[in-house]
């Protein structure tokens, strides 16, 4: 079921735009109407390939044209916040994606430019509305799993275009920012508390973190994350309580996939779902109804405190 329709324009040609934004959106009943790139002819050709009648060759004549209720942001690292700043004071309601911020003073503009301007902004984290996780989240809320003592996330895949920017430092590059960042968010929204006493073990690749293994609290609970570029793929999340133990086999990369959660004897299989439409609707049920982001702009903001952390141990 799709929402109301709000027009579109696309900051960044991208592969997950391509890929993952475009069929969510047009999924949603949403309406693209132009897309801004770097060079006119990666835009033209990005236009051309989705049929899309709008394209710029650069951003901010993007953001200055009429009629674009909403923008998705899929730029370098390093960019997100400065363009996501100045969406916003455009007019532009802003889902980026991640990471929206990789210091923890550019949340706090993105936060203020938020409120000033009267707009939403949502970090695209599409993992945390797959069904799967919705429902650990609760049975961790209802008290199912007992008091919750430990979790452990690890995700990674091997990263082997030495050309890609996530190899660099000045980009934002590094596993704690590329993949890091999905296991603080899910961690941050299943226990309730941002992360806190980070300690970290790296692995370096060049002038980055080639993986990285996070020890922290959130809250009271002990969480470890293992992200990585050199190897893979794998992915996983165990939550130990005192009552039982849940494992997730499958919690941020779902798209297409079938995923399992076992709370305690409890099994649960969940068919192939799109977490892109899941997380589309979410936002534009929060532009168009007002409706509360589930992690919305002050959970990016202490996500970005978590992840400054987290990526200067990473990089030193």
């Amino acid at each position: 079921m799709s929402g109301p329709s709000l027009t579109w324009g696309l900051i960044g040609a991208s592969r997950i735009a391509a890929r993952a934004i475009v069929p969510a959106l047009r999924a949603e009943g949403q309406v693209i109407t132009s897309v801004a790139a770097g060079d006119a002819t990666r835009a033209t050709a990005f236009a051309e390939e989705h049929a899309i009648a709008g394209t710029h060759s650069d951003y901010a004549s993007l953001l200055a044209g009429p009629g674009i209720d909403a923008v998705y942001i899929s730029l370098t690292n390093e960019l997100h916040a400065d363009w996501t700043i100045r969406a916003l004071r455009s007019g532009k309601h802003v889902l980026c994606e991640k990471p929206l911020a990789l210091a923890e003073r550019d949340a706090a503009a993105i936060v203020s430019a938020e409120s000033a301007c009267g707009r939403r902004v949502m970090e695209a984290f599409c993992h945390l509305y797959h069904p799967a996780v919705v429902d650990l989240a609760a049975a961790m809320e209802s008290g199912a799993l007992g008091e919750v003592l430990t979790l452990q996330g690890d995700l990674s895949f091997p990263l082997e275009d030495d050309e890609d920017f996530r190899w660099s430092a000045a980009r934002g590059g590094g596993a704690a920012a590329d993949l890091g960042c999905y296991l603080l968010c899910l961690a941050s929204l299943l226990t309730g508390h941002p992360a806190t006493e980070i300690s970290v073990v790296r692995r370096p690749r060049g002038e980055v973190d080639g993986s990285v293994t996070a020890l922290f609290r959130s809250g009271d609970i002990h969480c470890t994350i293992t992200a990585g570029l050199l190897s893979g793929p794998h992915q996983g999340l165990r939550v130990t309580g005192t009552g039982a133990i849940a494992e997730l086999n499958q919690p941020v990369t779902t798209r297409g996939r079938s995923v399992e959660l076992k709370i305690g004897d409890d099994v649960r299989t969940y068919p192939p779902h799109e977490p892109y439409r899941h997380m589309v609707r979410h936002f534009v049920d929060a532009i168009t109804h007002g409706a509360p982001i589930l992690f919305d702009s002050a959970a990016s903001l202490a996500q970005a405190n978590a992840l400054e952390q987290l990526r200067g141990k990473a990089m030193t």
